[in-house]
């Protein structure tokens, strides 16, 4: 009797085994293909994702650069103003500070005055020359004015410094020109 029993559970898991391969091979053919449309779901959402992610570094840089540039023109701006008021009786009295950004650099003496003296009106076209070179060197196309206005009563000169760079990384506007940026300071000696 215990060896009938021992066929019977054999058989019986024979039985259940056979169908649950049948069970498994249906649902297997029912989902074939299913887990590779799941896979490229993913890989096309992380694909836009990693997408977004170097738009979002390029903008960064782009912003990033944009705030260097200004941030030098105002380093840029400081120091012609502190070069105009260590030449304070030069730069009050007399327009040789004064340029215009469409005009070009003075005529500079041979004498640096770095290294040798020289007179006021000399310093402050030495002052410009150099300052603008500095403009050149640090940004993109760079240029700049500075413009007196008239002494009030007090005795101070108002001076605005404007500095212009190219800030287009070699955009154009639909005339063909270039995106200037300007950069306005004032100050007063």
């Amino acid at each position: 009797m215990i060896e009938g029993w021992k066929f019977q559970r054999q058989a019986a898991l024979k039985k259940d085994s056979e169908e649950r391969n049948t069970m498994n091979a249906t649902n297997f053919n029912k989902q074939q293909g299913a887990g590779l449309i799941e896979v490229l779901v993913a890989v096309l959402i992380l694909g836009v994702g990693l997408l977004g992610l170097a738009g979002l570094q390029t903008q960064s840089l782009r912003f990033n650069t944009d705030s260097y540039y200004r941030t030098q023109a105002t380093l840029l701006a400081n120091d012609i103003m502190d070069r105009m008021r260590a030449n304070r009786d030069n730069a009050r009295d007399a327009n040789n500070y004064a340029i215009k950004i469409s005009e070009p650099d003075p005529a500079v003496s041979k004498t640096k005055c770095e290294t040798s003296a020289c007179s006021a009106s000399d310093l402050a076209k030495f002052d410009i020359v150099q300052w603008r070179a500095q403009l050149a060197s640090i940004l993109p196309s760079g240029t700049g004015e500075v413009v007196p206005q008239a002494a009030n009563s007090a005795g101070w000169r108002p001076y605005t410094i404007t500095i212009e760079f190219d800030a287009s990384r070699g955009e154009t506007k639909s005339d063909g020109t270039t995106k200037k940026t300007s950069f306005s300071f004032e100050s007063r000696i």
